[in-house]
C-alpha cells in the first residue's frame, strides 16, 4: 500500500469507557473518580491543590487554638471565682466548728455533772429498791406463814368437829419433822386422843338402829354380817354408830374374827371420828393392842400382823 493510501486511512477510534484502577468496573474514560467505589483514578492531580489547602488549614488551626484559649481562660476564671466562694464557705464552717466545739465542751461539762447527779440518785434508788425487795420478801414470808397457820387452825377445828379427813392430816403433820408446827400438831393430836379414851370410858346409851318393823336383826339368816355391812354403808352417822354397837355387843353369834374385821373396816372407811372412836374403843378393849381409840393407824397395823391368829 502506498504512503498516500496510509495517510488517507481513518484514525483509530478511542474507546468511550475504561476500567477503574481499583474495583475494575467499567466507568467513563474521562472520569476522575469511580462512581462505583468512590476512588480517584489519578490521585497525583490532588497535589495541585496543596499550596492552597495548607495555608487554609493553618489559619483554621490558629483560630481553633485561639477559641480554645478563650474558653480555657473563662473556665479558669470561673474556677477561681468558685474557689473563692468555697474558701469563704470553708472559713465560715471553721468559725461555726470552733463555736460548736466550745458549745460541745460546755455541753460535755454539763453532761458529766448530770451523770454524776443521776448516779447519786440511782445509788439511792437501788438502796431503796433493795429495802423494798427485803420488805416484800418479809411480807411474802409472813403471808405464807399466815396461810399455813390458818390452814393448821382450820384442820384442828375440823378434826375436833368430827372430821376424819382433817384428823388424818393432823396425824401426818405430827409425824412430819419438816412441818413448821409439828410440835403443836403433836400436842393437838395427843389432846384429841386423850379425850377419846376418857370419853369412851364413860359410854352412855345411844339411840338404836332404825330397823324396819317386823324384822328381827338378831336373825342370822336374815341379817348375816354382809347384809349388816350393806346397811351400815348406807346409814347416816347416828345409824352407823348404833350399828357398830349392835354388831359388837349383841351379835355374839358372829365369830370374834368377823366382828373384829367389821371394826377394822369401819376404822378404814368411816369419815366420822365419833364412829371411829367407838370402833377403836371396842377394838382396843378386845385385842389389848395398847392404842388409844382414835389411834387408827396403830389398830390397823396390829390387825394386819395378828388377824391370822384370831378365831
Amino acid at each position: 500500500m502506498s504512503e498516500e493510501t496510509k495517510s488517507q486511512s481513518p484514525a483509530p477510534v478511542q474507546p468511550e469507557t475504561s476500567k477503574c484502577k481499583y474495583c475494575k468496573q467499567e466507568i467513563p474514560r474521562e472520569a476522575s473518580k469511580c462512581y462505583r467505589c468512590g476512588e480517584y483514578q489519578n490521585k497525583l492531580r490532588l497535589l495541585v491543590f496543596l499550596p492552597y489547602v495548607i495555608p487554609s488549614v493553618i489559619v483554621l488551626l490558629s483560630i481553633f487554638q485561639l477559641i480554645l484559649a478563650c474558653i480555657q481562660t473563662k473556665e479558669a476564671h470561673k474556677k477561681n471565682v468558685d474557689a473563692s466562694i468555697v474558701l469563704s464557705k470553708a472559713e465560715d464552717a471553721v468559725r461555726i466548728a470552733v463555736s460548736a466545739s466550745e458549745d460541745v465542751n460546755k455541753a460535755s461539762v454539763e453532761a458529766k455533772r448530770m451523770v454524776t447527779e443521776i448516779k447519786t440518785i440511782l445509788d439511792g434508788t437501788e438502796k431503796k429498791v433493795d429495802e423494798l425487795d427485803r420488805s416484800i420478801q418479809d411480807g411474802n414470808r409472813a403471808i405464807t406463814e399466815l396461810k399455813l397457820l390458818t390452814q393448821f387452825n382450820t384442820v384442828v377445828i375440823s378434826a375436833q368437829a368430827d372430821n376424819r379427813d382433817a384428823f388424818d392430816i393432823l396425824w401426818t403433820w405430827a409425824e412430819d419433822a419438816s412441818f413448821s408446827y409439828q410440835q403443836v400438831a403433836i400436842q393437838t393430836r395427843q389432846k384429841i386422843l386423850d379425850e377419846s379414851y376418857t370419853y369412851y370410858r364413860l359410854l352412855t346409851p345411844v339411840a338404836e338402829f332404825p330397823w324396819r318393823e317386823g324384822l328381827d336383826p338378831m336373825d342370822p339368816n336374815r341379817f348375816p354380817l354382809s347384809n349388816l355391812w350393806t346397811d351400815y354403808k348406807s346409814a347416816p352417822k347416828f345409824g352407823r354408830y348404833a350399828l357398830v354397837r349392835f354388831v359388837w355387843e349383841k351379835r355374839r353369834d358372829i365369830s370374834r374374827k368377823e366382828r373384829l374385821q367389821f371394826l377394822a373396816d369401819v376404822l378404814k372407811e368411816d369419815k366420822s371420828l365419833e364412829v371411829c372412836k367407838l370402833a377403836g374403843f371396842y377394838f382396843s378393849e378386845d385385842t389389848g393392842d395398847g392404842c388409844y381409840p382414835l389411834a387408827i393407824k396403830g389398830h390397823l397395823e396390829w390387825w394386819e400382823k395378828n388377824k391370822e391368829t384370831i378365831k
